[in-house]
């Protein structure tokens, strides 16, 4: 999840509420893949993150969740 759209590639219409930690639900309003660039022991990687949820509410931050 992230709060800032321009990571994402294209953004796809996608409404869903999201449970959090502290009991409350907030709103996603899309989805894409969104690509990192990590950079390992002086390497660059490119990773991709299937169906990553745009949700503004959470704020300036990011969270990966797997399941």
């Amino acid at each position: 999840m992230t709060s800032s759209c321009t990571q994402f590639q294209y953004i796809t219409l996608v409404q869903n509420l999201i449970h959090i930690t502290n009991g409350a639900t907030i709103m996603t309003e899309g989805e894409s893949d969104v690509i990192l660039s990590l950079t390992v022991k002086g390497v660059k990687n490119a990773v991709i993150l299937k169906k990553a949820l745009y949700v503004p509410a959470i704020g300036s931050g990011g969270l990966v969740s797997v399941r």
